[in-house]
């Protein structure tokens, strides 16, 4: 099996066996790497490069703006859908001006949120298995 096969396996089982809060951890490492990505290629000036994983962190604000319940959290869920249209207007207007500035502002107000993620996933997980406080 090659490199790329099996990370795609790893990454595959992952998702599968996640919790909601791992899954969007997973949506928010692949958000920051991808932002990332599009921002290097946009300072080397190749925009052709940049569209690729620009187009991914993209699809995953717009992901993760679908799953928003404002039925059960309507203040907190405008709030992370307004943060959600800032990164996908960003997203874009740094392509299209072909702006890493831009991208990296997105990366900015994102990787904490990321972080922040991480920690309540890893505070309901150590709860589940009794480690937890």
């Amino acid at each position: 099996m090659s490199a790329l096969a099996a990370a795609r396996r790893y990454r595959q089982t992952q998702v599968h066996t996640s919790t909601r809060a791992g899954i969007t951890v997973l949506l928010y490492d692949g958000l920051v790497r991808f932002l990332a990505e599009g921002e290097a290629a946009l300072a080397h000036g190749d925009i052709g490069l940049a569209s690729a994983p620009l187009g991914r962190a993209h699809a995953i604000l717009a992901e993760l703006a679908s799953t928003l319940r404002p039925e059960v959290a309507p203040e907190l869920s405008g709030e992370l859908l307004r943060l959600y249209d800032f990164g996908m207007h960003h997203v874009m207007l740094g392509l299209r001006s072909r702006s890493p500035e831009r991208v990296a502002e997105v990366a900015r107000v994102f990787a904490p949120l990321r972080d922040a993620w991480r920690q309540a996933a890893a505070a309901v997980d150590g709860q589940r298995s009794g480690t937890g406080g």
